[in-house]
């Protein structure tokens, strides 16, 4: 008898394992020994229903049909090839076949497919995720760790794998086909934008995981990578990837022609189980290809980043197209939720293995946003959001964090983590262009421009130039570069000026910058001054507000209705709303910061009832358990309230119920909270089902916020200026356009804000600030497009001070500091609201940080370096450090900022010497601060 294909005990596990979701009876599952008794459990266990893929079994009925045939046919003649078509069709029919139950689909099978089990026979029976139960609901909870892993193979595991299963090569031909032939850079990694991708014919089953490339020869292993989908030009394809530490560069080097292997898709399944990749025996295809290696590029041209609250973009220009044109040029991140390219990267860090401490591991952006939602929304390991808010972290900032698999690190700086995340976007970047980057501009919220930028330049030190604060543009001021560089936009003439007011809205902070634009004549070309007259904002109000708020209207909602209530948390108008506000205003101007409090106190009272119910503080001290269930609801009720959101501003809905949260990305699956009954944490399936939320009620709840921010942060005659821009994915809501009205008139108010194109889409009002960027230093490269130039104008007056706590004095500040004295402790004021902030400064101990100076180099450091308003302030000050002989020992300078939006101190260590005067020595460095620091931090836990 002709001998069937061998389904081997590997492939029918590799089968189990990925589509064991669709298995209902979720536990341990032996493989029946003979093949009656396979066929019925076959139709037991997927209940008469082929629910999987079916090009999984097709590939081995027809290997299986061609051996039973072969030794009395022509299997390479078009009669039988026609013949075994029509086979494979009645074949595909069978499984459409209800009347027959399907047992004739598995019997048809298995007559041309046989099961062998003595291949591995030490293998184990393929366990499935372990079933949870609720206490409310039969339904059974996907375990988390089901989630099928994405792993990155060093170049040591893939040459102990190729050295196991080098001999395992299919020496039949193949059709799969490679896009090759490509340039590849020293210490840079292989990705998408290398353009190697590799079509796969649907009879072979791949591993994504393990695929190598090998010298001609099959001797050595060049490079370990893996696949990965991207869509270009609508078609998703398999594009190889790989980490420039996974490449062996010396080999890469010594040819051109190599060979790529492909690995049998069993190995995923068989690495899953065990973990020993000394252990596993594949099948391998092999597939010759050209790869060029070259030195690598390095540019002069820096990299912008514009890194974001909730999300990052980056770009440079005239790299991928060369020449005189300078447009921005953007880098594109794979989201690898679907498979797409996008110019903005998630601001998301995961901890993906801290196991070693030396060499953490983590996701970045769209790798961490997939991990989450695989998860369920309940990660074990640490998962941080708004990092951006950890820029000017001190040393003694730290954090600690957690993996999937209970491992844990303290005290890891919180800095750490941002400068990993910033590698990452520069990696990326790297990639993209092809070429290595030494330059970077930042762009930073206005009122934090002078120490974002020094946390970067520390940050960053001996690895990459960071353009300093005159170098580099805020984000306010990167829009008007956005603008201007667009020729008509603005549609001035020579000798015209124009006063604008640009208010970037993000994903955590508002920004305000007053600029006056004039357009001088001058040969050969115009000059374009940007005279910034005065900037202002709000740290503490952004897209995430927005999310908050309605993550808390979405629980008190589903309180209510668990509870059977039909009340109005939000019963007052918006127009008493904003009235209420006005009031509050100019009688309580000491109280300014609490005002929002007040006008939603109602809604704030019913929410904090709702954490009986729904908890979702899990920061509070509760057993691990429990914390990981509330954490999950916070996180799970966070996604889909930013997904409402998305919904209603980009669509301009007016009502969201059950029909469309059931279209919300990754919603479905995972509809579930946790609800406290009986001191227990009890699941609760589809929560929102029952709830409707209408755009009126998202307007109440956030018009307050926008309206106070407007109301700080514009200036006194806001009617006066000639345009408006805004900016950011926030600014997007109509309701900005509508409130600004409080402040301007209608008709003047529709000539004044700019209708460009870039309105129409969100995501491209994050993009203006990274364009503006490029434009800005595309700009100060070459002047064959006009001169720009920046003149900023410090306030005239500051919004805060800042004093030592035990001090009422505000203006300069030249304080004794004790010998054993470690901080500094501060009191920050703002003049606007009267809110206040204690502040801890930690002092610069070590020698080192001092250097020795005589006094006229002294008191020109001072000048230069601190802010004096005139000559008298700056003398009135040194004479006291000076002439003062009961001021010796160390002592600290303090002053504002010379942009008025921080503060900088100047340590000093002064002794007498044998001559009657005084030896100096001065910190190296002078320590800057913001003035604010962001109380609005959404993922600690407490909200």
């Amino acid at each position: 008898m002709a001998e069937k294909y061998q389904w081997s005990l590997n492939s029918i596990r590799k089968f189990f394992f990925d589509y064991k979701s669709k298995i209902e009876e979720n536990e341990s599952v032996d493989i029946p020994a003979d093949e009656d008794t396979l066929l019925k459990f076959f139709n037991a266990l997927f209940d008469n229903k082929i629910t999987f893929p079916f090009k999984q079994l097709t590939s081995p009925f027809e290997e299986g049909y061609i051996l039973l045939n072969k030794e009395t046919e022509d299997v390479d003649s078009e009669e039988f090839k026609k013949k075994k078509n029509t086979e494979l069709k009645n074949f595909k029919e069978l499984k459409n076949d209800e009347e027959n139950n399907y047992s004739r689909f598995w019997k048809k099978f298995f007559e041309v497919v046989e099961p062998v089990y003595d291949i591995d026979k030490s293998a184990p029976a393929i366990t499935a995720a372990e079933p949870v139960v609720s206490e409310n609901s039969n339904k059974i909870q996907v375990d988390k760790n089901s989630s099928k892993k994405r792993y990155t193979f060093s170049l040591d595991d893939a040459k102990l794998f190729f050295e196991k299963n080098r001999l395992n090569i299919n020496s039949s031909e193949n059709d799969i086909e490679v896009h090759s032939n490509i340039d590849v850079y020293e210490s840079m990694n292989i990705g998408f934008n290398n353009n190697m991708y590799i079509n796969v014919p649907d009879s072979l089953n791949i591993s994504e995981t393990m695929v190598l490339v090998t010298d001609k020869e099959n001797q050595n292993v060049v490079i370990s990578g893996r696949i990965e989908n991207g869509k270009k030009d609508g078609v998703v394809k398999k594009f190889f990837i790989a980490r420039k530490e996974n490449i062996d560069f010396d080999k890469l080097f010594a040819s051109v022609k190599f060979n790529l292997i492909l690995v049998d898709g069993t190995f995923d399944s068989l690495y899953e189980s065990n973990k020993d990749i000394s252990s596993i025996n594949c099948s391998i295809f092999v597939k010759e290809i050209k790869i060029n290696a070259e030195d690598a590029v390095f540019t002069d041209k820096p990299l912008c980043i514009d890194f974001g609250t909730s999300g990052t973009s980056a770009g440079s220009f005239s790299i991928k197209e060369k020449g005189a044109d300078r447009t921005p040029e953007l880098v594109e991140f794979l989201n690898v939720i679907d498979d797409t390219f996008s110019n903005i990267c998630p601001t998301i860090v995961y901890v993906e293995d801290c196991s070693n401490r030396d060499e953490i591991k983590y996701l970045f952006g769209f790798e961490a946003k997939k991990r989450m939602i695989e998860l369920e929304y309940c990660p074990e390991a640490t998962i941080e959001f708004e990092i951006k808010k950890w820029v000017g972290a001190k040393y003694s900032d730290v954090v600690t964090i957690y993996d999937q698999e209970g491992n844990r690190q303290r005290n890891i700086q919180k800095r750490s983590i941002v400068k990993a995340y910033i590698k990452y976007i520069i990696d990326q970047a790297e990639d993209f262009f092809g070429v290595k980057f030494s330059k970077l501009h930042f762009t930073a919220p206005v009122k934090l421009k002078t120490s974002f930028i020094k946390f970067m330049e520390r940050l960053l030190e001996g690895e990459y130039q960071v353009l300093s604060s005159k170098e580099s543009v805020d984000e306010a001021v990167a829009v008007i570069f956005d603008y201007i560089s667009k020729k008509n936009t603005l549609n001035m003439e020579v000798g015209s000026k124009e006063s604008v007011i640009v208010i970037d809205c993000g994903g955590g902070t508002t920004d305000l910058v007053e600029c006056d634009i004039e357009l001088k004549q001058a040969e050969p070309y115009p000059v374009f001054n940007i005279i910034n007259n005065s900037g202002n904002g709000d740290i503490n109000f952004g897209g995430n507000n927005i999310t908050y708020k309605i993550m808390q209207l979405l629980k008190i909602k589903t309180y209510d209705y668990i509870n059977g209530l039909t009340r109005d948390v939000l019963e007052k108008s918006e127009s008493f709303i904003l009235e209420t506000i006005d009031k509050m205003y100019e009688s309580n101007e000491s109280e300014r910061y609490m005002i929002l409090d007040n006008v939603y106190e109602d809604f704030l009272k019913a929410y904090e009832e709702c954490e009986a119910l729904i908890p979702t503080k899990f920061e509070a001290d509760i057993s691990d358990d429990r914390k990981e269930k509330v954490k999950r609801n916070f996180y799970y009720l966070w996604n889909f309230a930013e997904q409402i959101k998305i919904k209603f501003f980009g669509e301009d809905k007016v009502m969201v119920d059950k029909d469309t949260y059931l279209d919300l990305e990754n919603t479905k699956k995972s509809s579930y909270i946790y609800l406290v009954k009986n001191n227990k944490l009890e699941r609760f399936d589809n929560p929102f089902d029952e709830i409707k939320i209408s755009i009126k009620e998202i307007r109440k709840l956030i018009c307050g916020d926008i309206y106070l921010t407007l109301l700080k942060i514009l200036p006194e005659n806001p009617e006066s200026y000639d345009r408006y821009f805004l900016s950011g994915q926030s600014c997007k809501i109509n309701l900005f356009n509508e409130l600004l009205k409080e402040f301007i008139p209608g008709k003047k108010l529709r000539n004044k804000i700019d209708e460009s194109e870039t309105y129409k889409e969100s995501y491209k009002f994050k993009l203006n600030c990274i364009n503006g960027s490029i434009n800005y230093t595309t700009s100060q490269r070459s002047g064959n497009d006009g001169e720009k130039t920046i003149v900023t104008i410090p306030p005239k007056e500051n919004s805060y001070s800042v004093r030592y706590r035990f001090s009422n004095d505000c203006s300069h500040k030249l304080g004794m500091l004790t010998d054993s004295q470690k901080e500094l402790d501060l009191v920050i004021e703002n003049l606007r609201d009267h809110s206040r902030e204690d502040r801890t400064f930690v002092l610069p101990g070590d020698e080192t940080y001092f250097i020795t100076q005589d006094k006229e180099s002294l008191k020109e450091r001072i000048k230069n370096d601190l802010y004096f308003k005139d000559d008298d302030e700056f003398n009135e000050t040194f004479g006291s450090l000076e002439n003062n002989s009961d001021v010796s020992g160390r002592l600290a300078l303090m002053s504002t900022n010379k942009d008025g939006y921080g503060f900088s101190i100047m340590f000093i260590k002064k002794d007498p010497n044998s001559n009657g005067g005084f030896d100096y020595r001065v910190s190296t460095e002078v320590y800057t601060d913001s003035f604010e620091k962001s109380m609005n931090y959404f993922f600690d836990g407490k909200r």
